[in-house]
């Protein structure tokens, strides 16, 4: 089987890619960038890299986080064959002089190489074999618009119960392990459907554990297996609270946020679902009000989110401003709130709030 017939789930990229892939090897063109959006650990990588068999192309991928120089980036496009597919995960963080530098790559198949060192180092351009590009990213909303305008951008679908499941056994037949379906569906569903999650979890049964042809992974055993790989009543409390927070819908966060002020003594209202320019919830002690919206995040939450809440605050007539996140905030994101009245709240804030509400009271008084 190809590439894409391997690929578990995803049946509406993978139809999409298909005429794209054809039409390339046909006429021996490059594929068009794309942009791959889904949560985390869906498998966005794992989908790239079977784009790239399914074009009997090479493949390779990095993380955005390690460009962290120019150096980085001219390092791995360098090093690019003709047609190869390259992946930059969580593309939306790259620093912007990298952004800068990777459209330029994506847009004329030129690279930009350093030689030399110190005030003597000189900048070259060379041209690149044509390439495709595909940047993932869990917030596609954060990735610069001059990357997109490259990119087909397609959103991952969740996944089933059976297609979770499916991918929770091939997983383990890689790594040489045997499961029962029962207990491929139980894997699944502890690891919130997510491949990701479950690659982790069967790695650390292959790593610990030898199994000969006949033996299977059966409910009972994956019973044994949960028990030896968790913690049980010693989990740490602050781990189920912060593991809880995550995994709250965008709305249900929104609700414990308003919960969370109101035993810190503030007027609580909330906003429509739509309107009131990106608003979440008016608190107030005292006739002063606060213009809050309340993100579930992942990560840090940069400069632009920060500088959205401080116009929706002056358009809604707020003297002050506050963005709580399950994330932390980019240094950027603290100097531009620095000397204006806006307070930022992420997860270590809410982590002792939770517990004592009147540490969140501190922050804003």
């Amino acid at each position: 089987m190809s590439g894409l017939d391997n690929f578990i789930g995803q049946t509406a990229i993978k139809d999409l890619m298909r005429p794209k892939i054809r039409v390339a090897k046909a006429t021996g063109t490059t594929l068009p960038h794309l942009l791959l959006c889904g949560e985390k650990e869906q498998g966005k990588l794992t989908l790239a890299a079977a784009i790239a068999e399914e074009m009997s192309m090479p493949f390779s991928s990095v993380s955005a986080e390690s460009l962290a120089k120019m150096l980085d980036l001219s390092g791995l496009l360098s090093n690019v064959h003709s047609g190869q597919i390259v992946a930059i995960s969580d593309v939306e963080i790259l620093q912007p002089s990298i952004a800068d530098a990777l459209v330029e790559a994506i847009s004329t198949f030129r690279v930009h190489i350093q030689v030399g060192v110190g005030p003597g180092a000189r900048l070259h351009v060379l041209p690149m074999p044509k390439f495709g590009f595909v940047g993932t990213s869990s917030k596609p909303w954060l990735v610069a618009e001059r990357i997109r305008r490259w990119c087909v951008p397609c959103e991952f679908a969740s996944y089933s119960q059976e297609e979770a499941s499916q991918i929770v056994s091939a997983i383990a037949n890689k790594k040489g392990l045997q499961i029962d379906l029962d207990a491929a569906s139980e894997v699944a569903t502890r690891c919130k459907l997510r491949p990701g999650e479950a690659e982790v979890f069967l790695q650390k049964v292959a790593n610990h554990f030898s199994f000969k042809g006949a033996d299977r992974i059966d409910r009972p055993l994956l019973g044994v297996l949960n028990e030896f790989f968790g913690s049980g009543s010693l989990y740490p409390d602050v781990l189920v609270l912060a593991d809880k927070i995550r995994q709250m819908g965008g709305v249900e966060f929104e609700h414990w946020v308003a919960d969370l002020f109101r035993k810190c003594g503030f007027q609580v209202e909330t906003t429509p679902q739509s309107g009131d320019h990106g608003v979440d919830l008016f608190i107030a002690t005292g006739g002063h009000v606060i213009a809050v919206q309340c993100k579930r995040w992942e990560g840090t939450v940069g400069e632009p989110v920060v500088r959205d809440l401080y116009g929706a605050m002056m358009a809604t007539n707020a003297k002050t401003g506050c963005l709580v996140t399950t994330g932390s905030f980019t240094a950027q994101a603290r100097v531009f709130a620095k000397g204006k009245p806006l307070y930022l709240v992420g997860l270590d804030i809410l982590m002792e709030a939770a517990k004592s509400p009147e540490a969140l009271a501190r922050v804003l008084r």
